[in-house]
């Protein structure tokens, strides 16, 4: 009876003492940069909704302006009331040592999209990309995407940024009048793919290279909407298969997980000439600048096992063409993708034959 009664006490205690704290929208301001300590007592930034029993969340303003709560028997401090962030630490794009495959396609260059603790030269970094300025072109991105059960329902996405490596030409060659005309004199007047200037007729999105919902709090899926981190993308490819690529990759790790991903494009698509009916590639800017991707592609590491998936970034076919990088394979069972030819055909790929065609930087798994 005493060991009986011993466990139950036991277990009641384990349960008492053991209760995670939840958070949800309502802790995500994001006025603050979240983050929590690892066992060598530096900050690395919230990546899950869910903290232990006795865990403490950092809610960094500047580095003499610190909020902390701690989760106490699954329940969290509340942000004091009145606390205020004014002019907080923001996030910067930091040219980093550069990579051979990001350099031979047009010169590209690494950046890490990152706060800065200046005091203590602390680095919390959000995501990678390879970005060429030569070009105007976001090639690759890098990435984890965490288990989380956080809905981003709530999460008003602000306007795009500029920030300091893009400029406001590119910013502008994604509105729908320039964009047209970008089709109309690489086409010429009797082009077929865009019928109008119009702000309502969206045909090409502002496609994200590092996916907003991956990241967990409001001041991280921030740093997403950044002209680094934007390729030109048909709005059908990228509500249709790409979405489900998306949603495919973020729903992998579960609690206590983590997937790692590189997303990039490859080669420029070419459309028919109106008059010649030669390929003629596409670009939004003058000078073969800020091109229309052919293909997009994510490769994606989870517990060690890589996946490779490809998209044609062309509504106009459904046929996904053939290309040396690319020899299809049979997709896991849960990934289904739209047949229907605007969603921009997509396959899995081998991915050992992928990272040889590819480069290097898509080498996720050994």
């Amino acid at each position: 009876m005493i060991i009986q009664f011993a466990i139950i006490m036991w277990l009641v205690a384990k349960d008492v003492w053991g209760q995670q704290c939840q958070l949800d929208a309502s802790n995500m301001n994001r006025k603050w940069i979240y983050a929590i300590k690892t066992p060598s007592n530096q900050y690395d930034l919230l990546h899950t909704n869910t903290l232990e029993d006795g865990q403490t969340l950092y809610l960094i303003c500047k580095e003499d302006d610190i909020i902390q709560l701690k989760c106490n028997r699954g329940i969290m401090d509340r942000i004091p009331d009145g606390s205020k962030c004014m002019n907080g630490i923001k996030y910067q794009e930091i040219q980093v040592i550069n990579e051979v495959p990001c350099f031979q396609r047009n010169r590209g260059e690494i950046y890490d999209i990152r706060y800065t603790l200046a005091r203590s030269g602390t680095t919390l970094s959000i995501y990678q990309v390879c970005y060429s300025k030569l070009s105007e072109e976001a090639i690759y991105s890098r990435h984890k995407t965490y288990g989380l059960s956080l809905s981003s329902y709530a999460y008003n996405r602000p306007t795009f940024a500029v920030g300091s490596v893009t400029g406001p030409t590119r910013a502008e060659s994604f509105e729908a009048a320039n964009v047209y005309a970008s089709f109309v004199s690489l086409l010429g007047n009797g082009q077929r793919f865009i019928t109008s200037n119009s702000p309502s007729n969206r045909v090409i999105d502002r496609g994200h290279l590092v996916n907003v919902q991956d990241l967990l709090t409001y001041d991280q899926k921030d740093a997403t909407m950044n002209y680094i981190n934007v390729i030109p993308q048909f709005t059908s490819v990228n509500i249709k298969n790409w979405k489900i690529i998306e949603n495919w990759v973020h729903g992998l790790p579960k609690n206590g997980e983590y997937v790692s991903v590189l997303t990039g494009t490859f080669e420029v698509l070419e459309l028919e000439h109106s008059i010649t009916g030669q390929p003629t590639k596409i670009y939004l800017m003058k000078n073969s600048k800020n091109p229309i991707p052919k293909y997009i592609y994510k490769v994606i590491n989870r517990n060690g096992v890589c996946t490779v998936i490809v998209t044609h970034n062309n509504p106009f076919t459904a046929q996904f063409g053939n290309h040396v990088a690319c020899r299809p394979i049979a997709c896991p069972d849960s990934l289904v993708f739209s047949r229907v030819a605007d969603s921009g055909a997509s396959n899995c790929c081998d991915y050992n034959q992928f990272v040889h065609n590819i480069g290097f930087h898509a080498k996720l798994c050994n």
